[in-house]
């Protein structure tokens, strides 16, 4: 389990976009209720895969006030309420409605109406990874520990981080070190590989694509996970 957070649910947050591999990734925006991320391949590890009328549709980030759907093909207006099915992989699923509150673009953007509570306690699982993630900040070049030889680190209040060095990358991953070797993936402190199933690679996977403004070698990081374990 994650240690505690001392917010799970924040005011408001950065809009971010950040490319990677082909692929975009849309962070949290100015709003009552911050939005995480979702890989643009689809749903991973606790996000949930929704659907409308049983087709699968096209999510940018998601909330506990909404989401946000690029290009769907959908027959709806703003102020027309929808019956949405949220599915995951262990098995659960719900039923919510939705209200299509506007249309920029390509950019469709629903907010939730009439919700059950226990659709709520689901998301304090679903939204921690991306959570953890919205709260890194880069460190300066005088706050990063030299004695262990990193040149870049990201760190968040939890104290969650990931680190680059010249030769490797260090991840601290609740309470758990992990090195991403590029021939190997992720790989534990005592130099157990991590199973491509574990669901911690996931929730590290959203961590880092949530990191606001990311910097190159974060960006590069995601793209070798991004190959190794998501490729489709």
């Amino acid at each position: 389990m994650f240690k505690s957070l001392k917010n799970l649910f924040f005011p408001e947050s950065t809009a971010t976009e950040a490319p990677v591999s082909g692929h975009i990734y849309f962070g949290a925006e100015k709003r009552k209720h911050a939005r995480i991320a979702y890989p643009s391949f689809g749903a991973i590890g606790r996000l949930p895969t929704i659907f409308l009328n049983n087709v699968k549709l096209p999510v940018a980030n998601l909330s506990v006030g909404g989401f946000l759907l690029t290009s769907p093909q959908l027959n709806m207006k703003p102020g027309d309420i929808g019956q949405f099915k949220f599915t995951w992989k262990v098995g659960a699923e719900f039923v919510q409605k939705a209200k299509l509150l506007r249309v920029n673009g390509t950019h469709w953007h629903f907010k939730f109406t009439d919700v059950d509570p226990r659709f709520y306690v689901r998301f304090f699982d679903v939204t921690k990874p991306g959570d953890l993630g919205r709260f890194c900040i880069q460190l300066s070049e005088n706050e990063i520990p030299k004695t262990d030889g990193f040149i870049e680190m990201w760190k968040n209040p939890e104290k969650y981080f990931v680190g680059f060095k010249t030769t490797e990358t260090i991840i601290d991953f609740d309470g758990r070190k992990f090195k991403y070797v590029s021939t190997q993936g992720l790989v534990l402190d005592n130099g157990t590989i991590v199973k491509s199933d574990d669901p911690v690679i996931a929730d590290i996977f959203l961590f880092l694509i949530n990191i606001v403004h990311p910097s190159s070698k974060v960006r590069e990081l995601i793209a070798q996970m991004t190959a190794r374990y998501f490729k489709t």
